[in-house]
């Protein structure tokens, strides 16, 4: 069985560019250390203490999956530390910043990309996008896997000498989002001009649910 110090020694090097790219953005920062084995004991206080080091920020041990809210008073303690802390919040990116850097920024600075690969459509789409005005004011969201920091699930840890591959752009008007879509990912379907629930209902006198299939 593994040790709570040969874990965090694993860890550390995830943990690092996590720690970095959210402290581009100057925002309070702690770790948690969330612990869900019961037949053991928590990590010691000092193996808190070298996770804090090693993550450069707090650092709070979360146990409340065998005490519930009692192993979790350190974390909240840590959060409410946190929200006190003064910041001094900035984005990543200006607004004017054209699309193509954007995504060059994100996945470099963030990601720790070499570059982006753009397909042909992508391509295409992100310079029509870029010529367009009505699209200056968009933010960027990246559409990628959450199992990775590229876009490859298969890329465990922190993935060395890969190129983010875009392969289109999307374009949500109502949320005033573009969405580059980088490698395979499955997209959840949108709700349809009259969708489903408008059509169920509930009998208050019965309890009976109609409408359903």
């Amino acid at each position: 069985m593994i040790s709570p110090r040969c874990r965090l020694a694993a860890a550390r090097g995830r943990v690092d560019p996590l720690v970095g790219s959210i402290s581009v953005e100057t925002i309070a920062l702690f770790v948690q250390l969330f612990w869900r084995d019961a037949l053991r004991p928590a990590p010691s206080a000092h193996l808190r203490d070298r996770a804090a080091e090693t993550a450069g920020a707090r650092c709070a041990l979360s146990d409340h999956w065998a005490k519930g809210g009692e192993g979790a008073l350190e974390l909240a303690d840590a959060v409410v530390d946190a929200a006190a802390d003064p910041t001094s919040f900035r984005y990543l990116y200006p607004m004017e910043m054209k699309l193509r850097d954007r995504v060059e920024l994100i996945a470099k600075d963030i990601y720790g990309a070499n570059g982006v690969a753009w397909s042909p459509e992508a391509e295409s789409k992100m310079r029509s996008l870029e010529s367009d005005a009505r699209y200056d004011e968009y933010s960027t969201m990246m559409v990628k896997t959450h199992l990775s920091l590229s876009h490859n699930p298969a890329f465990k840890g922190v993935p060395k000498h890969w190129v983010l591959p875009i392969r289109d752009v999307l374009v949500y008007s109502g949320a005033k989002f573009l969405c580059p879509c980088a490698g395979e990912i499955s997209l959840m379907p949108g709700t349809a001009s009259n969708p489903g629930f408008r059509r169920v209902d509930v009998d208050v006198h019965t309890g009976k649910v109609t409408g359903l299939f």
